[in-house]
């Protein structure tokens, strides 16, 4: 009996200090967290079935997309309630402003804590379009969704594109 005891005494400081060990030091595997500064610059959209296809996309009129944007490390102004200081809200500004309306665009964010994956869109938005993206090289890639919250009968509330952002000089 006495044995056994020493034996699982042994067993559980065994697995306490393991324990301590790994969770002290740093993870094998984890994700690249990405920085705003790794992403921030100027891009150009591709274009592709995005722009036309209006069966797929009834509900936004894709000529107030910008053809390019330009992702800032500056953070959101006034959306302090929606952003963190792990998960911060930055900046998206474009040139070209669309005929109804301003750009869809107005910040980008990771998507999760250590992610390489962005978000670009409007905070709060009813309706719009979103971009979902991953760097990769000087691109960022990903897709682009149209949605609505009040679709049509039997129409689908959402229509998603793949799409390509070429990172270009800013002027």
């Amino acid at each position: 009996m006495n044995f056994n005891c020493r034996r699982n005494w042994s067993y559980i400081f065994g697995s306490l200090l393991v324990a301590a060990v790994l969770s002290c030091s740093p993870a094998l595997t984890r994700p690249a967290q990405l920085a705003g500064s790794e992403v921030a610059g100027c891009y150009m959209l591709s274009e592709g079935a995005w722009r036309t296809d209006s069966v797929a996309n009834s509900f936004f009129d894709m000529k107030s997309v910008p053809r390019e944007i330009k992702l800032l490390s500056k953070r959101l102004v006034g959306w302090d309630e929606l952003q963190s200081d792990s998960l911060p809200l930055f900046a998206v500004d474009t040139r070209e402003r669309g005929v109804m309306r301003g750009s869809p665009f107005g910040f980008w964010q990771r998507r999760r804590v250590q992610s390489d994956s962005i978000y670009v869109g409007q905070p709060l938005p009813t309706g719009g379009v979103r971009l979902n993206l991953t760097p990769i090289g000087s691109y960022l890639q990903g897709t682009l969704t149209a949605f609505t919250d009040s679709p049509l009968a039997n129409r689908p509330d959402e229509a998603s594109f793949p799409i390509t952002l070429r990172r270009i000089e800013c002027r």
